[in-house]
């Protein structure tokens, strides 16, 4: 039902193709926040255990 809809409106089509997209990039930038703020605490880490 819903993909009928989205293939008979172009804005719904392109509503939710903007919308998961956007969603996807969101959760990637999060996912790359992380795992720099992983690198610089193993890096503090390293750097406490050599002082």
């Amino acid at each position: 039902m819903i993909f009928y809809i989205i293939s008979n409106n172009s804005f719904f089509f392109f509503f939710f193709f903007f919308f998961f997209k956007g969603y996807s990039l969101l959760i990637l930038r999060i996912e790359l926040l992380y795992y720099i703020l992983n690198y610089f605490v193993f890096i503090i880490k390293i750097k406490k255990k050599i002082i």
